[in-house]
């Protein structure tokens, strides 16, 4: 019975890839302000984006550092995947989780999807739990503002946006972490749970993709949207 089980899992999971994309009408939406945040610098993170209802589970993982939460603002901090797409201030997004940035970026893209790599998902899930060694969380504004930007720098170089800086802290801890430069930009496939929100609008426009981090295994969670898109299909079939 277990290994039937285990086969059905296989095979359901294999069915999220089918149909997990845009299953569910996901939202966030982007603070105003003269940022998107009191942390964000210039075109990067840290951005700060409030969840719909059906995304607050994701707040879960974030520390009280990176998050807002058990209030009505319901946010987190996040950061961009994508160097040349922009975003904008209160605008209210369309969501859907992968594992990539899509339609945008400059390197590192196979037909316009780019796979997130594992540094850039081990930096943002240290970040994400308030862990991330150096990075200035009880710094002043415009300390935290300064570990923002070399964390920027850090995940676009890692998505083959920007160039090798040898002085970046972040980029040095990445290479530590996983032995050389190449396997810290590796595809990612989906290691600690840290997600591309690949933001469109109303007209299927692309914006910058931005990262975060799901409470449960990211392959679990497509699946669960998928499961719940399918629901809500055969329930406006049924109705």
């Amino acid at each position: 019975m277990r290994k039937k089980s285990v086969l059905m899992s296989l095979v359901v999971a294999a069915l999220f890839v089918i149909f997990a994309q845009g299953a569910l009408a996901y939202q966030v939406t982007t603070t105003g302000g003269g940022g998107f945040g009191i942390y964000q610098y210039m075109s990067g993170g840290e951005f700060t984006l409030q969840v719909d209802n059906d995304l607050m589970p994701v707040l879960n993982y974030y520390s009280p550092l990176t998050s807002n939460q058990g209030n009505t603002i319901n946010t987190f901090q996040s950061f961009c995947l994508e160097l040349n797409e922009t975003i904008k201030p209160n605008t209210t997004y369309n969501v859907a989780f992968s594992n990539a940035a899509k339609s945008g970026g400059i390197g590192g893209a196979t037909n316009k999807v780019d796979p997130i790599s594992i540094g850039t998902a081990w930096l943002y899930s240290q970040f994400a739990q308030g862990a991330l060694v150096d990075y200035k969380f009880a710094g002043t504004i415009d300390e935290r503002k300064a570990s923002a930007f070399d964390l920027q720098y850090a995940l676009w170089w890692l998505e083959d946006e920007k160039a090798y800086d040898g002085s970046n802290i972040f980029i040095q801890a990445a290479i530590a972490m996983f032995g050389d430069e190449a396997t810290a930009k590796a595809d990612s496939l989906g290691a600690y749970n840290v997600m591309a929100l690949n933001l469109t609008d109303d007209a299927g426009n692309p914006f910058q993709d931005q990262l975060v981090v799901v409470p449960i295994p990211s392959a679990i969670w497509l699946l669960g949207t998928a499961i719940m898109g399918l629901i809500g299909v055969r329930r406006r079939f049924t109705a």
